[in-house]
């Protein structure tokens, strides 16, 4: 069986599935699933391993990730909308889709190649990029007076490569969301999915940082917030209070 009839036998397991597929647009031979755990704040393995396809759809939302498992009957289906977040860690690529209630799971896909992952984080980036235009679109032709702002945020680029770095346009603006973003985006950066047993896969660096626009992204976040505007004022009368009690012998010591 070559390439294109693969293709096609696996276009008509997914569409069993979910009969608006119309398209495999990429896929990878093999991935395991993992998921970050907030309570224990750490990486679980989950019983999901098998191929991965991007699929084009012909109803809203227009395209999805499933992974066909070969562990149990429990396939991961994810759509792919304006505001899916993702993020490549060698060897993984570190995702989560928020619902409407900007609600989500933090998950890790470890890939058998990483070319495969590569070509994936581009395609889903892509998509990405094509749904968030479009919303940008419809709000405009909604509300005119918005399109010079929604304009700037669709010519403004993004000064990393779309492939690894973690979209976080979606930074919270209301204060009580600030402590929800920091442990939701910052936590699970600290430690990759701990990988142990026979897959033959090192364990993720411990040492991964935030780049330089994710964190002025997170600390514009905290700036607006004003309980942490009133915890820097409170630390600075502190520090000038103790500077004005001071004896010119102690500055002298």
């Amino acid at each position: 069986m070559d390439d294109a009839e693969k293709k096609r036998a696996n276009l008509r397991v997914l569409q069993r599935l979910d009969h608006s597929i119309k398209e495999i647009e990429c896929s990878a031979t093999h991935v395991v699933l993992y998921e970050f755990c907030q309570s224990k704040q750490h990486w679980e393995k989950k019983n999901v391993e098998g191929s991965l396809f991007v699929t084009r759809r012909g109803d809203e939302p227009r395209y999805k990730l499933l992974v066909l498992n070969r562990s149990s009957t429990e396939n991961l289906e994810v759509f792919i909308g304006p505001h899916f977040q993702m993020q490549v860690r060698e060897p993984y690529l570190i995702f989560r889709s928020p619902d409407e209630n900007q609600e989500s799971t933090i998950r890790g896909l470890w890939f058998h190649d990483g070319d495969e992952r590569t070509n994936i984080s581009n395609i889903l980036q892509k998509f990405v990029n094509d749904q968030k235009r479009l919303s940008e679109t419809a709000s405009n032709q909604v509300d005119p007076s918005s399109q010079s702002q929604q304009s700037e945020t669709v010519s403004a680029p993004s000064s990393a490569p779309p492939n690894n770095k973690m979209d976080i346009s979606n930074t919270p603006k209301k204060n009580s969301d600030v402590e929800d973003f920091a442990k939701k985006m910052l936590s699970p950066l600290s430690a990759g999915p701990d990988i142990a047993g026979g897959d033959g896969v090192s364990a993720l660096n411990d040492n991964m940082v935030l780049d330089k626009k994710s964190l002025q992204l997170s600390l514009l976040a905290l700036i607006q917030d004003e309980r942490f505007l009133d915890l820097i004022h409170a630390q600075y009368k502190k520090v000038a209070q103790l500077r004005a009690s001071k004896s010119p012998n102690d500055d002298k010591n």
